[in-house]
């Protein structure tokens, strides 16, 4: 059995994706093989813009492997178009489907 956890943002607030991002470095170090996904929905999508001025560096954390998703519905909520994304990250249909989806499939729902 591989380990593969789903991290969720949904709020565009610098804390939270400050835990995620530690929390997937800990898994990864902790972990040989480790899977992650993060997922942002909601106001947290804001987070997946290029010049969103937090602190995480998605690229840095897409280079490691981990997928990096967003959804839809978020986008157009928050008024994001697509060539406004870090590039790399993945556009999901709706973010709520994507964590049904990956938990059914296995995958730990992890929520900092």
């Amino acid at each position: 059995m591989g380990y593969k956890a789903v991290f969720h943002v949904d709020l565009f607030e610098d804390k939270y994706i400050n835990i995620a991002e530690a929390n997937i470095n800990n898994f990864h170090k902790a972990v040989d093989n480790a899977k992650a996904v993060l997922l942002f929905n909601g106001p947290g999508a804001q987070f997946c813009r290029a010049d969103h001025g937090a602190t995480v560096n998605l690229s840095s954390l897409l280079e490691s492997g981990v997928r990096v998703c967003v959804c839809n519905n978020a986008l157009k909520a928050n008024e994001i178009e697509p060539d406004e994304l870090t590039p790399g990250v993945e556009i999901v249909p709706a973010g709520v489907v994507e964590l049904v989806d990956l938990q059914n499939e296995g995958w730990a729902y992890i929520k900092p």
